[in-house]
Formats: structure tokens, C-alpha cells, sequence
């Protein structure tokens, strides 16, 4: 595991600003660092953007359900090495309903122990995800997800990632983030 060495200083606890408090301490007792929100803070605009409009407006809110947008997370970060991202959404999935056996599954990427809508968004993560770079929704997968979703929450799905896996370049590229030895980026 590598441990954060950002180039930006984080502001610290007594700095965070009021609104991302809370924020910050469930970061800490969930991943044991919070790095990314410390640095965020610097930030009002980018701060408010990432934390309440994609947050609490997009991914919690939003037409599809907000377990799919987990385990669509949960795999990203899996296969992009976020220690920090891996331990921080786990407590979100299952505090979002997701079981134990599913989030194991989607650990082991072990797909094969989840619903066919499950697999399909599970599939959809790996199309996405940075570790693919020549990833591209066939028209079989489409097809697939299109009997169980429509276009605006496949379009939604994958913006949700498209966002996710932007933020995960960012954490990577300026060290906010603890990395599994397995990350590749």
C-alpha cells in the first residue's frame, strides 16, 4: 500500500470548512485518511461541485438506483487500486443496502454470483474503467442493458463513471490517495 504524498498541502481538521466536516471525519473512520477532502477544501467551487452536485444531487439522486451507481463505483475502484476509494465505498455500498455476498463477489469479480442487471453494470464498470483504454460499448452489451434499463439510465450509468473514473486520475495524479500494491496507474 502506498501512503499520499500530495504536492498540495491539506488544510487541516480545524480548517476544513463547516459544510464538509462531516465529510471528513466519515473519510477518516472509514479509510483512516482524508486527504482528498483536506485538499478539496481548498476549493469552495470545486468542493460544492464534487460533494453536493455529484454526490448528493447525481449519484444519490438521479433515475437509477443508487445500488447500481454502487457496485458501478465499487468495481472501479477496484480495478483502478483506490485503497482509499475501495474502503470508503464499501461502508457506502452497504450502508446503500448492497449485502456482504455481493460486495464479495464484486471484490473477486466473481459476476457470476450476481443478477444479470448486476453483471451488465458490473461489465459496464470495466468498459469505463481507466485500466481499459480501448474500452467501447458493443452493441451486444447495449442490447443487454437496454432489457433491463433505459437509455437515460445507461446514459446516467455511464456518466456516473465517466466522472468517477475522471476523479480517480485527479486523486492518482496529485497523490490523494492511498493506492492497493495491485494499482496499475
Amino acid at each position: 500500500m502506498t501512503q499520499p504524498r500530495p504536492l498540495i498541502q491539506p488544510l487541516t481538521a480545524s480548517d476544513i470548512p463547516s459544510q464538509l466536516q462531516a465529510g471528513y471525519a466519515r473519510a477518516l473512520q472509514q479509510a483512516g485518511e482524508a486527504m482528498t477532502v483536506a485538499v478539496l477544501a481548498h476549493s469552495d467551487t470545486t468542493s460544492r461541485f464534487f460533494f453536493d452536485r455529484f454526490y448528493n444531487e447525481f449519484f444519490n439522486g438521479g433515475a437509477v438506483d443508487i445500488r447500481y451507481k454502487q457496485m458501478l463505483r465499487l468495481v472501479l475502484s477496484g480495478l483502478h487500486g483506490c485503497r482509499s476509494c475501495n474502503l470508503n465505498n464499501r461502508a457506502s455500498a452497504i450502508q446503500a443496502g448492497l449485502t456482504s455476498a455481493k460486495l464479495d463477489a464484486l471484490q473477486s469479480q466473481n459476476y457470476e454470483a450476481l443478477t444479470e442487471p448486476d453483471r451488465l453494470v458490473c461489465e459496464l464498470a470495466e468498459t469505463l474503467a481507466l485500466t481499459n483504454p480501448v474500452g467501447r460499448l458493443s452493441q451486444t452489451h447495449y442490447e443487454s442493458l437496454r432489457s433491463h434499463f433505459s437509455d437515460a439510465d445507461i446514459v446516467e450509468l455511464g456518466v456516473t463513471a465517466a466522472v468517477l473514473c475522471g476523479m480517480a486520475k485527479f486523486l492518482f495524479a496529485f497523490d490523494l490517495v492511498q493506492r492497493e500494491d495491485s494499482c496499475l496507474l
